[in-house]
């Protein structure tokens, strides 16, 4: 049997390259997990891989074992989310959009929630929409919103959910279609959201894109009413309820 000397030794190098980075990151989660900071943190930097570079970020954020230091901790989360790393994307664009450790760039903010939003990450979709839907950091693009929105919609994003709802009750970004709109205030509106609550509870009550049903109208607004919406409580005051 003939060894090749050469490939046994690319092998074990890339062994002895690989195997200590998981292993840092590991102990480090170890560490952190146990709230030893200090030693996560040391940890996490010899790793170098994008998660742990986001782990050190969140350490100075947050000022777990040290001085919280934010434009420390945009300094370690940028490595990570120039790794390609969602997470650290959607964080890195929050720190421009609030000035958190950096000079509020609202630019630069769109910039980074589409790197994420690009891969995914329904918040960061949700949050795109919303700068195009203002004109905030990007030009005001209604029908690039609704996408944005749409795809944080069923992604199960609450807000993404009512804001997509409202693009199809108004026709603004996306063609009039009161079912549709219907169809995303429900969904919105079985995760709490107060607006969506009224909102499908009066579609009910009027019979707009969807068949009339007072039972369900007051179902929903009562719903909203008891969260504190004043127009529910005002519809629900009409109908006696």
């Amino acid at each position: 049997m003939i060894i090749n000397i050469q490939f046994v030794v690319v092998m074990a190098t890339l062994l002895m390259t690989v195997l200590p980075v998981c292993a840092d990151y590991k102990a480090g989660m170890k560490a952190y997990q146990n709230e030893d900071y200090v030693t996560a943190l040391k940890y996490f930097e010899e790793d170098g891989s994008a998660e742990a570079l986001d782990k050190v970020g969140t350490i100075y954020n947050n000022g777990l074992g040290v001085a919280k230091d934010e434009k420390e901790a945009a300094k370690w989360i940028r490595k990570a989310a120039e790794q390609g790393y969602d997470v650290a994307q959607h964080k890195l664009g929050d720190m421009y959009y609030y000035g958190h450790g950096v000079a509020p760039d609202k630019a630069e903010a769109a910039k980074w929630y589409r790197k994420a939003a690009e891969q995914g990450f329904s918040i960061a979709q949700y949050k795109l929409g919303d700068m195009y839907k203002k004109g905030s950091g990007v030009n005001l693009d209604l029908n690039e919103a609704a996408v944005w929105l749409l795809k944080s919609a069923e992604q199960g994003q609450v807000r993404g959910q009512f804001d997509i709802g409202m693009m199809y009750a108004s026709g603004k970004g996306e063609k009039k279609d009161l079912a549709e709109a219907a169809k995303w205030f429900r969904k919105a509106a079985e995760q709490g959201h107060t607006r969506a609550l009224y909102a499908i509870g009066y579609m009910y009550l009027k019979g707009e894109g969807v068949k009339m049903d007072k039972a369900e109208a007051v179902k929903y607004l009562r719903k909203a009413a008891e969260q504190g919406h004043g127009r529910a409580q005002m519809e629900l005051k009409k109908l006696g309820e």
